[in-house]
């Protein structure tokens, strides 16, 4: 399930950009590659993304999710 438009995330010590394109990649991202694993935004997206590879809710409200989550930890770098 491809995102229409991917979504960069500043995720590692380094801070190197990694490109999520897809609801599986946000979905690993989320829960193995966070930063920090609290703040409502983190617990929004990381639901919406499971339900949507279950197919209980729209890909691009995950994509909307994963880009508040992102901000509210401070990697996103291009949505």
């Amino acid at each position: 399930m491809n995102w229409s438009k991917s979504v960069e995330v500043a995720i590692n010590p380094a801070r190197e950009t990694r490109v999520i394109s897809n609801l599986h990649d946000a979905a690993q991202c989320l829960l193995h590659k966070w930063p920090s694993k609290t703040g409502k935004a983190y617990s929004k997206a990381r639901t919406a993304c499971l339900n949507a590879l279950d197919g209980h809710v729209p890909a691009y409200y995950a994509r909307e999710a994963f880009v508040a989550a992102a901000s509210e930890a401070n990697i996103l770098r291009s949505a």
